[in-house]
C-alpha cells in the first residue's frame, strides 16, 4: 500500500508541477489578451485541484501505510 501511495503522490505532483509551467507559459505569452488568459487559467482549474486531491490522497495513503 506503500507504493501505492507513493505512485498517487508521484503522479500529482509531476501533473501540479506540469500545470504550473503551462500556466507561466500561458500568462507570459505576449499576443493573448487579458481576458483570454483568464479563460484559460480558468479552464485549467480542474486540473489544479485534481492534482492537490491526488497529492493529498497519496500521501494520507503513504502515512496510514508507513504507521499500520
Amino acid at each position: 500500500m506503500v507504493f501505492v501511495g507513493l505512485f498517487i503522490l508521484l503522479i500529482g505532483s509531476v501533473t501540479f508541477i506540469s500545470q504550473l509551467a503551462y500556466t507561466y507559459q500561458e500568462f507570459h505569452d505576449k499576443d493573448l489578451k487579458l481576458s483570454s488568459k483568464l479563460v484559460s487559467f480558468l479552464g485549467i482549474l480542474d486540473i489544479y485541484l485534481l492534482s492537490l486531491i491526488a497529492i493529498l490522497l497519496g500521501f494520507k495513503l503513504t502515512i496510514k501505510a508507513l504507521f499500520q
